[in-house]
């Protein structure tokens, strides 16, 4: 309750403090000049945007190809912590690159849309496809990476990969947030759009993304990694996870849901609601299913990563072989899991 009342006072200052702050920007991607081109350290994009590519490569030759897709306020560095598992090991080399609006790509903070983001994720499955003919495409993308991802999976034509790990992918769309947050995102919307708000503001809600003081320290120093978003783009991520939430799903065995039961970011309410709606709408195809019960929103980043590591890898390895670390749980099983756990914060619930 004092939170919400603090959260109520602070919209109110704001309403009568903040003059406007300028209007809504977006930079989606503009009409198209050529084809995508790759290289080994940037791909330009038919618009001619340029996303700077993050590149691991193991010497085996044969060995498999992962496209790493980044979360909220990150960038493709942050799928180096796969390296040793996946590259150091032979299994797999290693593609990420900058998010439009993130990292090194140009305009950092200004949202470039939910169907631009999935054409960028199409563009550079199409590049590195081209590029591997002969090799397995596997997709690992985390939280809002995750979005972008179901949406491509889940659309007519699907994503042409072999495989796909969504690691917490963000679902929690307006429809399952409070009242009060969606109240307070109306409103700044409309008094102050490109307002920013740090994300020291957000840690005194108890939003920890990791457990791992180290990595904190790493990304606070990082001048790539989102220390401030706009109100805009704020939106622009909701309307991204609600329509990943509401999106219809039909996820078969090919795709790996990990889930940490300690994550603030994205809480167990909207997951709930993901799993509930994923069950009805299956029919026979099931994904498989990951939980960690000491596991955090930064999967790969928590003090218990080794264990969320060693999944991916033996995944990567063989996706049929039962996983060695998380607790696999069925469909169903893991959504009355997840269900039952107590609200997070101020997650009200569904």
């Amino acid at each position: 309750m004092l939170r919400l009342v603090l959260f109520a006072l602070f919209v109110t200052a704001l309403v009568f403090l903040l003059p406007a702050c300028g209007r809504i920007q977006l930079q989606p991607a503009g009409p198209p000049i050529h084809e995508p081109v790759l290289s080994d350290r940037e791909a330009v994009m038919a618009d001619g945007h340029v996303l700077p590519i993050h590149r691991w490569e193991t010497q085996e030759p044969t060995a498999d190809v992962v496209l790493g897709v980044h979360g909220f306020g990150d960038y493709g560095r942050a799928f180096s912590v796969l390296s040793e598992a996946l590259v150091a090991s032979g299994l797999a080399s290693i593609y990420a690159y900058d998010q439009r609006g993130f990292g090194a790509t140009r305009q950092p903070g200004i949202w470039p849309g939910g169907d631009t983001l999935v054409g960028d994720l199409r563009s550079m499955t199409d590049l590195l496809r081209a590029r591997y003919p002969e090799r397995r495409l596997y997709l690992i993308a985390e939280s809002m990476g995750g979005a972008v991802a179901l949406r491509a999976l889940t659309e007519n034509p699907g994503l042409d990969v072999d495989g796909a790990v969504l690691l917490a992918p963000a679902v929690w769309g307006a429809d399952t947030m409070p009242w009060y947050q969606r109240l307070g995102l109306w409103i700044m919307l409309r008094i102050a759009p490109g307002a920013t708000f740090s994300v020291e503001a957000v840690d005194w809600l108890g939003f920890e993304a990791t457990d791992d003081p180290e990595v904190m320290e790493t990304l606070s120093e990082d001048p790539l990694v989102y220390s401030r978003a706009r109100v805009d783009t704020l939106r622009g991520l909701t309307r991204l996870m609600g329509d990943a939430l509401l999106h219809p799903h039909r996820l078969d065995r090919s795709v790996l849901v990990l889930y940490g039961l300690k994550d603030l970011v994205i809480p167990p309410g909207p997951v709930c609601a993901w799993w509930e709606r994923l069950s009805e709408e299956a029919g026979d195809a099931r994904p498989r299913i990951a939980l960690y019960p000491e596991g955090y929103h930064m999967l790969t980043r928590y003090l218990g990563a080794e264990d969320t590591l060693s999944d991916i890898a033996s995944w990567i390895d063989d996706p049929d072989r039962e996983l060695p670390a998380g607790e696999e749980l069925p469909l169903e099983e893991a959504r009355d899991r997840v269900c039952a756990l107590p609200p997070r914060g101020d997650w009200t619930g569904p």
